[in-house]
């Protein structure tokens, strides 16, 4: 959740100039996953489990990761 959107700072940085555009395009990708995979997980008849750990666990880390990440890139 921290490496993705620095890859997108350092891949659009040089052709993006607009600064909101930027900075929606890097907080965005260090959004946590979508709750919807695990609604797919049933419908899919998978591990359910495991996509609701992993829309918990990413949504926990992303109150950390986005506020670190904004701040990191002077963002704000």
């Amino acid at each position: 959740m921290l490496l993705f959107p620095m890859m997108v700072y350092l891949i659009f940085a040089s052709f993006i100039s607009n600064p909101i555009i930027l900075s929606v395009l890097i907080v965005i990708a260090g959004m946590p996953g979508p709750a919807v995979s695990t609604s797919f997980a049933i419908l899919y008849e998978a591990d359910v489990g495991l996509a609701a750990r992993y829309v918990f666990v990413s949504t926990l880390l992303s109150v950390v990761t986005i506020p670190f990440i904004v701040n990191l890139l002077g963002l704000t």
